[in-house]
């Protein structure tokens, strides 16, 4: 009993310890302030605030940065262009682009097709590639569809008034976003880096039929010259001539055409078949060009050509048709060349000299001259430079002349004939070469001597040549060249004596 009576307090003393921290644990919690309440969510909200902001500024700057797809750039480095034998066919384009975004979208298919008086003539179509951020450089297949026929491809680009069109949509893939879209864009609102240049440098733009005709007369005009300038190898038996050439000329352009073996057909002015030429297939724009030229003429058939190349050399300018003869050809290309007529003119000079007669000169020398005897010698020697601007060789085999002289000071300016000069020779010419001719002749009447002796020292001495004549064969005939010399003037030294001196046409000789 004593030791339960001990104990009572103790157990006492815990339960009021126990009643006290339950109820501290069951009192309510004093609630906080408004104040402090605003004040413990203030930072918490402009926490909330800036990150929301710099959302919005990130996302605002990427989707601007996304945008400027948009204003994407290119430029045409080169395109092949096929020979477009077929209705389809395939080449190659090189563009070089500039995306200054730094999203990379997807470029679909693309089709740009080229019209004329709401004919479409021409589709391009290039598949899709994937257009990288920044410059980038892209190489693509083109498939060239023609959409029309060759004589109404003819009759857009060359006989018809008005502009051509180039219309095509190109679909652009944009996943750079949270919601990926696609946008459409017309192909003439992509802006050009550099446009596409000529050989010359000019811009190329697609524009009426008269631009497209000059620039193809310009380029044919340029073959043909390169290959009038060069040297022909010729072979022959007893019905025909066969004439070939290889050439190379510098011609660079954005755009390569690679053409089919093709023949062309030259006509005169009435439009009379003068030759046909054949080419062999060869790639132009690429800088260096090489062409293989050939032409076959039966010597039956050569009154076309013997007339021309006499009017030619005889100092007359001359025009020449130019066409494609391509006949029984399911080529398209060749169809439409077939159509086509380039009239080429030919002056009858080069590098601003006659063709053929280039220069001239008289070298009198007095060799005797006796009053008393009523003697004398008054040698003659003329030149003439030739030059033979033909691709082919040809043969000299005689010249003659009438060789007068005249008193420039006379009042009647009476001509007076001193001799009939002829001249057979036996002289060879290759392409393009130059040589000169020397023939003699002499004046022994004495009275004329005196008068030309006379007008010489008076600085009135002038000589002509005419109805001369230039006998020579050339390809595959022979022909005469008709030529005269209206005026050639001789003057004296300052000081008359028995020197050597340079003359205006050549040199006179007293002695």
């Amino acid at each position: 009993m004593a030791t339960a009576a001990a104990d009572e307090p103790l157990m006492r003393d815990v339960e009021g310890k126990d009643a006290a921290a339950l109820e501290q644990q069951t009192r309510p919690l004093k609630r906080p302030s408004d104040a402090a309440i605003a004040a413990a969510r203030r930072p918490r909200r402009f926490a909330l605030l800036a990150i929301a902001f710099l959302a919005l500024l990130f996302l605002t700057i990427h989707v601007f940065f996304v945008s400027l797809v948009r204003w994407t750039s290119f430029s045409l480095e080169q395109l092949t262009v096929p020979d477009l034998c077929h209705p389809r066919s395939s080449g190659e384009i090189v563009v070089r682009l500039r995306n200054p975004s730094y999203c990379a979208p997807d470029v679909g298919h693309i089709k740009v097709t080229i019209a004329k008086q709401n004919t479409s003539i021409l589709q391009l179509s290039v598949p899709p590639f994937a257009l990288a951020a920044g410059t980038s450089t892209v190489v693509a297949t083109v498939a060239y569809d023609v959409l029309a026929s060759p004589e109404r491809i003819h009759e857009l680009v060359f006989r018809s008034d008005g502009e051509f069109h180039v219309s095509g949509d190109i679909v652009v893939h944009i996943p750079c976003l949270l919601i990926p879209f696609s946008i459409s864009m017309n192909i003439q609102d992509i802006p050009l880096v550099q446009h596409v240049k000529g050989a010359n440098g000019s811009e190329r733009v697609l524009s009426s039929g008269d631009i497209v005709k000059k620039k193809l007369e310009e380029i044919v005009t340029q073959i043909l010259k390169t290959i009038a300038l060069s040297h022909f190898h010729t072979e022959s038996d007893d019905s025909e001539l066969f004439a070939f050439t290889d050439v190379s000329f510098e011609y660079t352009a954005n755009v390569l055409w690679n053409l089919p073996s093709l023949t062309l057909k030259l006509s005169d002015e009435s439009h009379e078949m003068i030759l046909k030429a054949g080419v062999k297939r060869f790639i132009l724009g690429g800088g260096k060009t090489f062409i293989s030229a050939f032409t076959e003429i039966f010597k039956n058939e050569t009154g076309p050509l013997e007339s021309i190349m006499q009017s030619y050399l005889g100092g007359h300018d001359v025009a020449l048709h130019v066409g494609g003869s391509n006949d029984d050809t399911s080529c398209l290309s060749l169809r439409l060349l077939d159509l086509v007529d380039i009239r080429i003119d030919v002056p009858a000079t080069v590098d601003g000299g006659p063709a053929l007669l280039r220069h001239y000169a008289i070298e009198p020398s007095l060799k005797e001259l006796d009053s008393k005897t009523h003697t004398c010698l008054l040698e003659l020697r003329v030149v003439l430079t030739l030059h033979n601007p033909l691709p082919i060789r040809f043969e000299l085999f005689e010249l003659a002349f009438d060789l007068y002289f005249r008193d420039r000071n006379a009042s009647a300016e009476t001509a007076q004939l001193l001799a009939h000069v002829r001249d057979r020779h036996d002289i060879v010419w290759t392409a393009h070469d130059v040589r000169n001719v020397s023939l003699f002749t002499a004046v022994r009447d004495f009275d004329t001597c005196k008068r030309v002796i006379g007008a010489y020292m008076q600085d009135h001495l002038s000589f002509a040549l005419e109805r001369g004549r230039i006998d020579m064969a050339a390809g595959p005939g022979n022909f005469s060249i008709p030529f005269h010399v209206a005026d050639i003037p001789i003057h004296p030294p300052s000081m008359k004596s028995s020197v050597t001196i340079p003359q205006q046409m050549g040199t006179v000789e007293l002695s």
